[in-house]
């Protein structure tokens, strides 16, 4: 009986055989290695048949981390496009402060050997290839980390005139875009309600002022009347001011037990914006149509009493004939 081992070196393609029985064993490597005088088509057999075994076995093992490998991966993986795609997700529109460096990321999976460019899509001017500029303006910047799906494109200082749409292209054929909008905002400062109020006499002054798009919250936020600092602790008293900070700072003055002398301009000014203003008028029982607290100004009373007026004389206009025409019937 005869046993066959496998034994692989290096070169898988070599067969050594080994038999129990009255041979020598110097006879059976001889006629394993091809130089013996068993050697010929049989040992060549053999090799053919050892070849087919190992490459059996590397395909298997082969298959077998693939497969391994691919339980390891989410569920979505199954569903991905094979080459270069963006990671809509991570390459979206972008708001920023006048002033401030502005990023647009563009994040493209897969990509290989191939290449990114940056496009501003007004004028279709080349910003950026790979990681070099193609503009005379120094504020754009091509960003990448070697490595990184991410790529960047950085506009320092940035400006109003800045906003709009820019492309971010991948190199295909044809070529893959995506784009993103850059809006480019400067902080504003704004009194909710109407330019002009009023308010009747022994009612209350409340005011609402918002500071928007500031890099960070305003240090402080100033109330004026009549271009002088309003007082919280005057002896006039019923002055009280809750100020909110965060992205959206909103700060409230309310002035109770309003006054003739209250009436004039009231102005919100931020540390880190514009400032904004309204006209206030303090009525003694007039106009009660035009208080705050019924929610309309003069100029809204204005348009209402021109609406009156043009709906009587149409109504004139058209009763007067009438009566004219029954009168001269009867």
């Amino acid at each position: 009986m005869i046993f066959w081992i496998f034994v692989f070196t290096i070169h898988p393609a070599w067969l050594y055989t080994i038999g129990s029985e009255d041979e020598s064993s110097s006879s059976s490597i001889e006629d394993a290695s091809g130089t013996g005088p068993g050697a010929g088509g049989g040992s060549r057999w053999q090799r053919r048949e050892a070849v087919t075994v190992v490459d059996s076995l590397q395909d298997q093992q082969q298959q077998q981390q693939a497969d391994q490998q691919h339980r390891s991966l989410p569920s979505f993986v199954d569903v991905l496009p094979p080459g270069p795609f963006f990671d809509l997700e991570r390459s979206g529109n972008v708001t920023a402060l006048v002033g401030r460096p502005a990023k647009l990321n563009c994040r493209v999976n897969k990509i290989g050997n191939r290449t990114v460019s940056w496009l501003r899509h007004r004028d279709t001017h080349l910003l950026t290839v790979g990681r070099y500029t193609y503009t005379s303006d120094q504020r754009f910047r091509a960003l990448h980390t070697p490595g990184s799906e991410d790529w960047a494109l950085t506009v320092d200082f940035a400006q109003v005139r800045d906003s709009g749409l820019y492309e971010c292209q991948v190199s295909t054929t044809p070529p893959m875009r995506h784009y993103i909008t850059l809006n480019v905002v400067e902080p504003y400062t704004e009194i909710l309600g109407l330019p002009e109020l009023y308010i009747n006499r022994g009612s209350s002054i409340n005011l609402t002022c918002v500071v928007h798009y500031t890099p960070e919250p305003p240090t402080y936020v100033i109330w004026k009347h009549n271009d002088k600092v309003i007082s919280y602790d005057s002896e006039r008293g019923g002055v009280s001011v809750e100020t909110v900070k965060g992205p959206q700072t909103t700060t409230n003055l309310l002035v109770r037990r309003a006054m003739e002398h209250d009436t004039g301009n009231f102005s919100c000014h931020p540390s880190s914006a514009s400032p904004a203003s309204v006209i206030v008028h303090i009525l003694n029982g007039e106009h009660p149509a035009a208080m705050q607290h019924g929610g309309h100004s003069a100029y809204e009373v204005s348009w209402l009493l021109l609406l009156v007026a043009v709906t009587f004389q149409t109504v004139l206009s058209i009763s007067i004939p009438e009566l004219m025409l029954t009168h001269e019937n009867t």
